[in-house]
């Protein structure tokens, strides 16, 4: 069987075709499954806000507290080195077991606190405060931040693990991040 080059240049290139076609299904259903597995997730936490109520910003009226307050609570997961899970809510709606929740006055905003080394770095998100409006506490092993303007009120205690140098602490501000430099004290 004699075949000229022009049809075995064609078969070639039908098999490169086909191999290129099929390699994009493939492709593109690996895109596919990557965005499904997304939606998926993305379908999953609002089950969880939805059922839970562990996530969001809502508006709530005479059932949970007063006309036109505004309700925020989330939770913020993070993990340590080791595999070190911590869960940490933020927010002001606030509820005990076999209680309605409350709405507080104040939010929680949500803070890290970082152990540097020599000192402790504590990041605090207080949206839509200004610097002025910002105060800051340490006495002993607690830190108060307490921030306000307007409506919007940011309160949140948090506890260190030894004693530091309030004379030498510093504080940042800028787009609505306070980070705050608290400097350990030296081992008696």
């Amino acid at each position: 069987m004699h075949q000229s080059r022009s049809s075995v240049a064609s078969a070639e290139a039908s098999i490169k075709d086909r191999d290129k076609n099929a390699a994009k299904p493939g492709m593109a259903e690996g895109l596919d499954g990557i965005f499904r597995g997304l939606g998926d997730l993305l379908q999953t936490a609002a089950q969880i806000a939805e059922g839970t109520q562990e996530a969001g910003e809502t508006s709530r009226g005479d059932s949970v507290g007063g006309e036109g307050l505004r309700a925020v609570y989330g939770v913020s997961v993070r993990v340590a080195p080791g595999n070190v899970r911590r869960i940490e809510k933020f927010g002001n709606l606030r509820q005990r077991p076999g209680e309605r929740p409350v709405i507080e006055q104040f939010r929680e905003p949500m803070t890290d606190l970082l152990d540097e080394g020599q000192y402790f770095l504590i990041v605090a998100e207080l949206p839509g405060i200004e610097e002025a409006g910002i105060e800051w506490k340490v006495n002993g092993e607690t830190v108060v931040i307490s921030a306000g303007a307007g409506e919007r009120k940011y309160y949140k205690r948090i506890s260190i693990p030894c004693p530091v140098d309030t004379k030498s602490a510093a504080s940042s501000y800028k787009n609505g991040i306070l980070e705050l430099k608290l400097w350990k004290q030296p081992a008696r």
